[in-house]
């Protein structure tokens, strides 16, 4: 696509929506790296009205899907006015970023989840979560730790989708699919990360604490929110226009300064669409 965007709204208490201001992102990216996948963007803390936007983009060698995952730094305005000049830039991943998710963690410091397709005969796919810093004035980024959370091939270049949240204190939900031939099976799983950036892991690398298989073969685009301390509500697309609705049940003990958390499936409602 040679069509991307980021735009400022004002929304009314009437429910009327205007469009303030619209930057070219195509203005800048596409010329200097590719074509875009997927975008996220996020406030940055404690800045001066500065926000840090993902990207993804790929461009294509015979025989080769490469691409590679860009953070910048932009400034929008209380008026909605966007400052069509990066702060700064940074590449996280120079194979790729497909539909990335970025959350704020404490200070400084943030994770952002994402995957990746590389052609290596076949696809390999793999999900990845990176912790970065970035100064509350917008011009530094720099990455702080990064755990590969899943690799896999395949004959299909679909990645992984995944969507990132706190569930308490230093415990995270992450879900995630993983491409299954043409198909992609999701996941929930907790894990832990620090307040600096340090993400918990086992000595093989393995980030998880505990996992979870979702309810349907087909899992796209997954989300989820949080309804109590212990419960959260997943949402996903499953086969064709089906949709699907799960409660899930994080219970979380505190044992000799080892917080353990046990996620256990609460229920599942389908919503059933036009299968075409």
């Amino acid at each position: 696509s040679k069509s991307d965007f980021v735009s400022s709204i004002k929304i009314l208490p009437t429910g009327n929506i205007t469009v303030i201001a619209t930057y070219t992102m195509n203005s800048y990216f596409s010329s200097v790296y590719g074509y875009d996948e997927y975008s996220d963007i996020i406030p940055i803390e404690a800045s001066n009205h500065l926000y840090a936007l993902v990207y993804g983009y790929d461009y294509f060698i015979p025989g080769q899907h490469r691409g590679s995952g860009v953070i910048m730094t932009i400034q929008i305005n209380d008026t909605g006015t966007i400052n069509p000049t990066p702060f700064t830039t940074f590449i996280f991943d120079t194979y790729g970023c497909s539909r990335p998710d970025i959350i704020h963690l404490e200070n400084t410091t943030y994770a952002l989840a994402y995957s990746k397709s590389v052609w290596v005969s076949p696809y390999q796919s793999t999900g990845n979560l990176l912790t970065i810093s970035i100064s509350t004035n917008g011009t530094v980024i720099r990455k702080i730790d990064a755990v590969t959370y899943s690799t896999v091939n395949s004959n299909y270049d679909i990645a992984h989708c995944q969507f990132l949240d706190s569930i308490y204190k230093d415990v995270y939900a992450l879900i995630y699919t993983i491409p299954s031939g043409s198909t992609a099976r999701g996941y929930i799983g907790t894990f832990c990360i620090s307040p600096n950036g340090a993400i918990y892991r086992t000595v093989s690398n393995v980030m998880f604490d505990f996992q979870l298989a979702l309810k349907t073969a087909t899992n796209l685009l997954p989300c989820y929110l949080n309804i109590t301390d212990t419960l959260i509500g997943v949402c996903y697309q499953g086969d064709y226009d089906d949709g699907y609705i799960e409660t899930v049940k994080i219970t979380m003990t505190d044992t000799s300064a080892t917080l353990k958390n046990i996620i256990s499936k609460s229920g599942s409602y389908s919503i059933k669409g036009n299968q075409t």
